[in-house]
């Protein structure tokens, strides 16, 4: 159950970033909704419980918004991997400055997954992006993930709990 919920989470996800959002932003700076939700997961658990997750997820995007099979796989990895240890690193020491640091890791895995999928893009001539890290869109799109990210913070979690509340009431039993 918990399975199938996530994987329609995901799979909602990604088809409101490639679907939905592009008729309200430019080109080079629609939100990642499912890295965003990568990175919640990834920052609440491990990145060992995330791995499929990031897998699916990167799988999805892949076929959804035609890019070869496994450009978006292989940096929703990299980027669940960068997360995990940073988190592991400074969450645990600054407490307090948590959304100073959740700031920080955002906008590494933006720029991080724009230049892993433009890279392998231009490497297999299907260069629709280019390898610039510099472009205009790109400082927008920063940006709009953390307004993606402070909105999808707060219930990704609720449902992680939900479903941890769920399997105690089932072990009880």
């Amino acid at each position: 159950m918990q399975n199938i919920f996530i994987g329609t989470i995901i799979f909602s996800g990604v088809i409101l970033q490639t679907s939905f959002l592009p008729n309200f932003f430019s080109t080079g700076s629609v939100p990642d909704i499912a890295l965003i939700m990568i990175i919640i997961w990834t920052v609440k658990t491990d990145f060992n419980s995330i791995w499929v997750r990031a897998i699916f997820a990167g799988l999805m995007l892949d076929l959804v918004s035609f890019y070869p099979i496994g450009i978006n796989i292989f940096s929703f990895i990299t980027v669940s991997f960068m997360t995990n240890s940073l988190c592991k690193r400074f969450l645990v020491l600054q407490a307090g400055r948590r959304f100073f640091i959740f700031s920080i890791i955002i906008v590494i895995g933006t720029m991080l997954n724009h230049l892993i999928v433009a890279t392998l893009s231009d490497l297999q001539n299907f260069s629709w992006e280019r390898v610039t890290l510099f472009n205009g869109a790109l400082i927008y799109k920063p940006l709009y993930n953390l307004v993606i990210f402070a909105t999808l913070y707060w219930p990704l979690g609720k449902i992680d709990k939900i479903f941890v509340y769920k399997n105690k009431i089932t072990i009880k039993k």
